[in-house]
């Protein structure tokens, strides 16, 4: 049966049987089309209207449940399916964390065991982009729903730390009075919440240390048209990285959302680099501000860094400064791709690529010949294609492990180690 791109079809029951890579349920019609059904999660019997294709599949509305999955949960925020910020919230912790494992085997192949680890999700962001907008007459601070540039109103954010959720309570009363559109990064560190604003103002704003003492927080940078400003700490260190490294983030930086994710990530990693053996030479690939440098560092090798952003360069010099380890990292900035004779002879690679994951580099890996490649990833579909890359050069992957990094989400941070055959 060929289904048009309208609702002229009759409603169909539908078994959900999987979930789909932006979180949809998944499940096929009596000759075997696949129905992508927004809302659904793995077990529900429903009642669906196709509402059409896109992208050559089929899209389902619900239109009832007929029996519920019994890892149907419900959802803790009132915006949810309005809200762009969660979207799996109806389904179990459990039931998310087992979705994420299989996705991550199906990467390394069904003969390793795949380890995962869970991240307790209500309050665990500790940064956030928050959007401003007027709206009747009164100012909305909170994430954009879903497909649309308008922000999800609610009274409480489970997903935001206690610390950035007092700063969203308070945003509308100390932004009324200038700011009309714009966004509030924020990002929780050792120190209290750091906060940079910008956006268009109707008339001219407080000052940054005003400002920043009407929000509660202990810096603030803000350009607001022709006004800019900055009052008290620019950025913030990491309280779940040991000493001697310290790891520094600005609002507008990256870091890991949840500081339990970042926690239980860098001690995966940790094990990665033990277990790879002793080496005297690493090279890190998107290094950032340093998150997992110091433990190339620590065992006593010379690490070449690689990272195109130069605040983050910065922040990275900085930290090995501080710990005396200048003189065993060089750091290299700019395009990975157009340096990598820099890591000629590095017999550890670690790689901490975004969502479009590291081909080029991947691909190096026959020429470079590294030893060992401990790949961290938030991108499995990414990550997937880098590893049969990997394979064709003779690394293949020895160890695995999920991290439920971004709780209530289809999103999650995946390490694999990948060893020379």
């Amino acid at each position: 049966m060929a289904y048009p791109s309208t609702t002229t079809a009759p409603p169909v029951d539908l078994q959900i049987t999987g979930l789909g890579g932006l979180g949809d349920g998944v499940g096929r019609l009596a000759d075997g089309q696949v129905v992508f059904v927004p809302g659904a999660v793995p077990g529900d019997h429903l009642q669906v209207q196709v509402v059409g294709k896109r992208q050559g599949v089929l899209r389902g509305q619900l239109l009832a449940i007929r029996q519920p999955s019994q890892d149907r949960v419900t959802p803790p925020c009132a915006a949810f399916g309005q809200c762009g910020g969660c979207d799996l919230q109806h389904l179990s912790d459990a039931a998310r964390l087992r979705h994420h494992q299989q996705h991550l085997q199906r990467v390394v192949g069904a003969a390793l065991a795949v380890d995962a680890v869970a991240v307790q999700a209500a309050g665990h962001r500790r940064r956030a982009r928050l959007h401003v907008r007027q709206t009747q007459g009164s100012l909305v601070v909170g994430m954009l729903t879903a497909r649309s540039d308008q922000v999800a109103q609610t009274e409480h954010c489970p997903a935001l730390s206690a610390a950035l959720e007092a700063v969203r309570q308070r945003a509308p009363a100390a932004l009324q009075d200038f700011l009309y559109l714009g966004e509030l990064s924020l990002v929780l560190g050792s120190a209290g919440v750091v906060a940079m604003l910008s956006g268009k103002v109707r008339s001219s704003p407080p000052t940054a240390r005003e400002l920043s003492a009407r929000l509660g927080v202990v810096g603030l940078r803000y350009r607001l048209g022709q006004h800019a400003d900055q009052w008290g700490e620019d950025d913030v260190a990491l309280p779940e990285v040991d000493a001697p490294w310290v790891v520094r983030t600005q609002p507008d930086g990256f870091c890991q959302a949840s500081e339990q994710a970042n926690r239980a990530l860098r001690s995966v990693v940790a094990a990665a680099v033990r277990d790879a053996g002793e080496f005297a030479r690493a090279a890190e690939f998107y290094a950032g501000s340093g998150n997992f440098t110091d433990l190339l560092l620590r065992p006593g090798a010379q690490v070449v860094a690689f990272e195109q952003d130069e605040a983050a360069c910065g922040q990275l010099a900085r930290a090995a400064r501080d710990a005396g380890w200048s003189d065993r990292l060089r750091i290299v900035q700019g395009d990975v791709a157009a340096q990598l004779s820099a890591a000629a002879g590095s017999e550890v690679w670690l790689l901490d690529p975004g969502r479009p994951g590291a081909p080029e580099l991947c691909a190096a890996a026959g020429r470079l010949a590294p030893r060992d490649v401990i790949y961290v990833s938030c991108a499995l579909d990414t990550l997937g294609r880098d590893a049969r890359t990997l394979a064709g050069h003779g690394l293949v992957p020895v160890q695995a492990t999920i991290i439920d990094g971004f709780a209530w989400t289809v999103h999650a941070e995946a390490v694999v180690r990948f060893a020379r055959q």
